[in-house]
């Protein structure tokens, strides 16, 4: 490989350094993917190496946010740097649908962005219906993240993915 070669720049980050560390953590990453709530989370092994990759953050907030992130990535069975955003992914089509409904996909939207453990029960059902594919990175920055501008990115990402309704295309 050559310093010029792409795969050689490409780094990986914390995130996915960390997610498959955790691939080889079967007990840790089921441990972790049991948790119903994300101060469960902060019980396990593995979240508290994500929180020493991350700088040992202490605020409350931060906590929350690598605890849903941790709990979350413990659902992701594939890392897909090329899947794009999860609101593209939820919008693929599986018929005439979307894989995720417009319902389901605009309650995540709207959960209080302070309910973690709501937003943690939502984001696993969506990753089921995924079949456990995300990009990872992505994934987690976007949880870091999460905000109105992030919202909006994975709405503008969800309905232009949106497979058109079979009534639309006649």
């Amino acid at each position: 490989m050559t310093m010029s070669d792409p795969e050689s720049a490409r780094q990986p980050s914390i995130w996915q350094s960390w997610w498959k560390q955790l691939q080889e953590n079967r007990g840790g990453r089921a441990e972790l993917a049991r948790c119903g709530t994300v101060a469960e989370a902060a019980f396990c092994a593995p979240f508290h190496l994500l929180r020493r990759r991350k700088g040992n953050p202490q605020a409350e907030i931060e906590l929350n946010k690598l605890g849903l992130i941790a709990a979350v990535l413990a659902h992701v069975d594939k890392d897909d740097p090329d899947a794009g955003s999860l609101g593209k992914q939820m919008a693929a089509p599986q018929g005439d649908k979307a894989v995720v409904s417009d319902v389901r996909f605009r309650h995540l939207l709207r959960s209080n962005t302070t309910d973690w453990d709501e937003r943690l029960v939502a984001l696993v059902r969506v990753l089921r219906q995924l079949g456990g594919r995300a990009s990872v990175d992505r994934l987690a920055t976007d949880l870091w993240w999460w905000n109105d501008k992030t919202k909006q990115r994975w709405a503008l990402d969800y309905y232009e993915a949106q497979p058109e309704p079979a009534n639309a295309r006649e």
